[in-house]
Parts: structure tokens; sequence; C-alpha cells
């Protein structure tokens, strides 16, 4: 099956996510993390262009309605945080 970024996350279901966050990794690079299901976790890189994209093109298939783009890992953090909140909103209702 041919790898498409589509379905590179469809293995993460919006519904259960537990927390996303855009950090620091072990090997000192930035990175989103996306917690969800039982203890599984997800990690997509944020050093390349590719990678970037990625990454905004899982968060813009979360259909919070933010604009999704990168342009420091300060406010990629703050919209990854508003992101979280919206799916929480939702998860209440």
């Amino acid at each position: 099956m041919k790898t498409t970024i589509e379905n590179r996350y469809a293995h993460i279901d919006p519904n259960a996510i537990h927390l996303m966050k855009a950090t620091i990794n072990n090997d000192g690079n930035p990175c989103l993390m996306v917690f969800h299901g039982n203890g599984k976790r997800h990690e997509f890189p944020l050093v390349e262009g590719w990678q970037i994209y990625i990454a905004n093109e899982f968060l813009r298939s979360l259909n919070t309605g933010y604009y999704i783009s990168f342009e420091n890992i300060v406010d990629y953090a703050k919209l990854v945080r508003m992101c979280m909140k919206r799916l929480e909103g939702r998860k209440t209702v």
C-alpha cells in the first residue's frame, strides 16, 4: 500500500487525543507530540520543511477552524494548545 500524507496519521482518532504539544524531543529537535488512545504516542518531527508540512496537514485534518501555519516554535506551541482546547471542547458537548 502506498503511503500518502493522509494515511500517515489515519490511526490517530481525533476523539481519542488526550494531549498535543509542540516541544523539544530527547534528541533536542522540535516536534509535535500527540498522545492518544491507551498510552499511544505519535511524534511529528518539526526539523525540515516537509516534516512541518506533514504536521500542519495533521492539524488541519482536525478541523479546528484555525489557520494552521508554522512561523516559529513558540507560536506553533500556542497554536497547538489552541487546537487541543478546541478538541477538548468537542468532547464536553
